[in-house]
């Protein structure tokens, strides 16, 4: 069964930081991690979709040093 996908939001931010309150961000920090806008970082999104290409990558058919075959776009 594979998990749903669903687009981060500022509220998943919210919601987490809520659960494990360690810093305190302000909404324009997290509306750049939902949707970066000045190109500083990759958004939260981005490397969620990175992420979960890897896991459904057959490593076994990789070499060592070799090239994945999916690119971001």
């Amino acid at each position: 069964m594979k998990n749903e996908r669903t687009l981060l939001t500022k509220t998943t931010l919210r919601r987490i930081l809520a659960e494990f309150p360690s810093y305190d961000w302000s909404d324009q920090e997290l509306g750049e991690l939902v949707s970066p806008k000045y190109g500083v970082i990759t958004g939260f999104q981005e490397i969620i979709e990175d992420i979960r290409q890897l896991t459904e990558t057959d490593l076994k058919a990789i070499e060592p040093a070799g090239k994945l075959s999916f690119k971001r776009e």
